[in-house]
């Protein structure tokens, strides 16, 4: 419980202060709800001589119910995986329909649930750069190439997504 509180501090205050954004549909929704907490709590802006961003925020979060609740609330409903995190809604799930998540059984592209943390981000592209040099190969199928080729649509589309687009 501690690491996911403690990833969820990062994470919002990595948008908070204007850093990379999360990716992915769950992403998008997070960063609109942070966004908008934050400018209705009216924070002031980070201090870039003032430190450790989380500690700076944390700072603010005591000042704020508000965003103290936000914390409290992605804490309990992000689930943290190794590769990606999933805001999990049953009903978007593309892993079943269980209680929880199965992030072993995942498919990121496909799921309106991932959320992909900015440090996790390189994972996907360099599966973009694996299928790249895969299918540039002058012996590789032509229906192989093909599906690799939606995957990488589906890789771009999954971590090019912007609150604005979702």
């Amino acid at each position: 419980a501690q690491d996911a509180v403690r990833s969820t501090i990062e994470l919002v205050a990595d948008v908070w202060a204007g850093y990379d954004r999360p990716r992915g549909p769950a992403g998008a929704q997070v960063t609109r709800e942070i966004e908008t907490l934050v400018q209705r709590s009216e924070i002031p802006d980070i201090d870039p001589s003032g430190g450790d961003v989380g500690e700076q925020f944390l700072g603010h979060v005591v000042d704020h119910p508000g965003l103290l609740a936000l914390v409290r609330s992605l804490a309990a409903d992000i689930h943290f995986g190794t590769v990606n995190h999933c805001l999990y809604d049953p009903a978007k799930a593309k892993c079943g329909n269980a209680a929880e998540p199965l992030l072993g059984a995942c498919q990121p592209e496909r799921c309106a649930n991932v959320l992909i943390a900015p440090a996790n981000l390189r994972v996907f592209e360099d599966s973009l750069e694996e299928i790249e040099t895969f299918t540039n190969q002058r012996n590789v199928p032509a229906a192989q190439a093909a599906l690799l080729q939606r995957r990488a649509v589906d890789l771009r589309r999954l971590t090019h997504t912007d609150p604005e687009d979702a």
